[in-house]
C-alpha cells in the first residue's frame, strides 16, 4: 500500500510571491537554459537547473543559492503541514486541457516492493548527477509525476470541493498554462486521503522522475546507513523516507501522454536499401510521402492493436518520403523479439522498435544505444535535424495508450529509455519538501 502524507512546504514569500508563472520551470530534463533567469532572478530554475559547466560545483552553488534564499524570507517554510492542490490548464492538439495533481509526501519503496511502479528502464549518469544534487542542497525541489487509479470517484469527489477554494498562488508561465495552487490544511481530509492511498491494492505508477525516484532512494539509505554508523536511534519517519510527488489520477482528462520519437546518427556506411530491404520481410512497408507542416508522420494515427497495425515511421536523411512499418499477417517480426519479456511489453511499438528495428536491423546494441540514439518528443524537431544533416534516421512513433503502459507496469516489464513523454510534466517551484528540517 502507498503511504501519502503531508508535509510542512516550503513556498516562496512576500513580493517574490506575487507572480507563480515567473517561478515555477520543468523539471531540470527539460528546464530553459538560462535556468528561468530572464523570467525572474528566483526561478527555481536557478537551484533545480544550475548549469553543470558553470564554474565551480554546480550543486554546492545550488545549495547555497537555497539556503540563502531560505534565510532572505524568498522562501519560508509552512507553518502548517499541508496537502497541496495543484491544477495546471495547458493547450493539447487544440484543446485547453486541465490537469489536477495532488502535491504530497509520498514513502519511499523500491521497485520491488510493488508499492510505486515504473513504466520505463533507467540508466546511471542522470540518477547520479541528481543524486549529487540531492546530497548538497538536502530538498525535493520538483515534485514526482505519479499517476493512480480512481475508477469510483471517491478522491475526485474530495478534490472537487477543494478546488472551489479561491487559490493561494496562481499565475501563468512563458508557454501560456496557468497555475493555481491550493493549500489544504484540514487534518479531516488529510486522513481520508492517506485511507484512500493505503486502501490494499492500491499501486502508484511512475509517470516522470524515474531517475529522481532511484536518486532519492539511495539518499535514504545513505541516511540511514549514517544513522546505524553513529549508533543513534532510527526514525522511521525522517524526511528522508519519503520523496515529494503530484499525483494524478489516470484517469483525468488533463493526463495526456506522447511517444517520444528517435534519431540515429553516428553509424558507419548507413545503406538505406540494404536497411529497406530488411525490414520488408519482417513488415509491410507503405511509403508516406510528406504533409505540409506534419513531416512524415501523421500525428492523427495511432497504433491500433490488430493485424497490420502501424509501427512507426522511418525517414533516411536526404529522402524526402517516410516509410511506414505495419505488421505483416501472422507478425513474423515477433520472432526476433526476446523471449524473456511480457506480452504487455512485446505488444507496445517502441518495444518493437527498439528491439527489431534498432538493434536488429541496425546492428546498435544496447550499450550502444546512448551513443547513436537521440530522443524529443516533438517530431518537427526531428525533421529539423534530419533536413540539417544531424542524423541518419528518424523514426518516429504514435501517440501510446495510457493503459498499456499501466499494464507494462504491472507485469514488472520496464520499456527502453525515454519511451514516453507525459504533458505537462509537473513543475518545479510549486512546493519544495526540505529533507533538513
Amino acid at each position: 500500500m502507498a503511504d501519502v502524507r503531508t508535509l510542512r512546504g516550503v513556498r516562496y514569500r512576500g513580493e517574490v510571491a506575487t507572480d507563480l508563472g515567473r517561478l515555477v520551470a520543468p523539471p531540470y530534463d527539460a528546464a530553459p537554459a538560462d535556468g528561468g533567469r530572464a523570467l525572474n532572478p528566483f526561478n527555481i530554475g536557478q537551484i533545480e537547473d544550475v548549469n553543470p559547466r558553470a564554474d565551480g560545483d554546480p550543486h554546492a552553488l545550488a545549495a547555497r543559492r537555497y539556503r540563502s534564499w531560505l534565510r532572505e524570507g524568498v522562501l519560508g517554510v509552512d507553518p502548517q503541514p499541508a496537502l497541496y492542490l495543484h491544477e495546471q490548464t495547458f493547450n493539447h492538439a487544440g484543446e485547453r486541457l486541465v490537469r489536477r495533481g495532488l502535491l504530497a509526501r509520498v514513502r519511499l519503496a523500491r521497485w520491488n516492493e510493488r508499492v510505486v511502479l515504473p513504466h520505463e528502464r533507467t540508466v546511471p549518469g542522470p540518477r547520479l548527477e541528481r543524486l549529487a544534487r540531492l546530497r548538497a542542497v538536502q530538498a525535493n525541489l520538483s515534485p514526482l509525476y505519479l499517476l493512480y487509479r480512481d475508477p469510483s470517484g471517491e478522491l475526485r469527489r474530495l478534490l472537487d470541493a477543494v478546488g472551489n477554494r479561491p487559490a493561494d498562488a496562481a499565475g501563468v508561465d512563458p508557454t501560456g498554462d496557468a497555475h493555481r495552487l491550493i493549500v489544504c490544511t484540514d487534518r479531516a481530509l488529510a486522513d481520508q486521503v492517506g485511507r484512500f492511498f493505503a486502501a490494499s491494492g492500491r499501486r502508484l505508477y511512475m509517470a516522470d522522475g524515474h531517475h529522481r525516484y532511484e536518486a532519492a532512494l539511495a539518499y535514504r539509505d545513505e541516511c540511514r546507513a549514517q544513522t546505524r554508523a553513529s549508533r543513534t536511534p532510527s526514525l522511521p519517519d525522517a524526511p528522508h523516507e519519503f520523496v515529494l510527488a503530484l499525483l494524478a489520477d489516470a484517469g483525468d482528462p488533463g493526463v495526456r501522454v506522447l511517444p517520444t520519437h528517435r534519431l540515429i546518427r553516428g553509424l558507419p556506411a548507413l545503406d538505406a536499401e540494404r536497411i529497406r530491404t530488411t525490414l520488408a520481410s519482417l513488415f509491410d512497408l507503405e511509403r508516406v510521402p510528406p504533409v505540409a507542416g506534419k513531416g512524415v508522420l501523421n500525428h492523427e494515427e495511432d497504433a491500433v492493436r490488430s493485424p497490420g497495425r502501424p509501427i512507426c515511421t522511418l525517414r533516411f536523411a536526404g529522402e524526402s518520403d517516410g516509410w511506414r512499418l505495419r505488421a505483416k499477417p501472422g507478425s513474423p517480426h515477433e520472432s526476433l523479439m526476446p523471449t524473456m519479456h511480457s506480452p504487455e511489453w512485446r505488444l507496445l511499438d517502441v518495444a518493437v522498435l527498439h528491439t527489431v528495428v534498432i538493434e536488429r536491423a541496425l546492428g546498435v546494441p544496447v550499450d550502444r544505444l546512448a551513443a547513436h540514439v537521440a530522443f524529443t518528443p516533438d517530431a518537427a524537431v526531428a525533421e529539423a535535424a534530419l533536413n540539417r544533416g544531424e542524423a541518419q534516421l528518424a523514426a518516429f512513433l504514435a501517440r501510446p495508450s495510457l493503459s498499456d503502459l499501466l499494464a507494462v507496469a504491472n507485469a514488472a516489464d520496464p520499456l527502453p529509455l525515454k519511451s514516453t513523454y507525459f504533458q505537462p510534466k509537473a513543475p518545479a517551484g510549486l512546493v519544495i519538501h526540505d529533507l533538513a528540517e
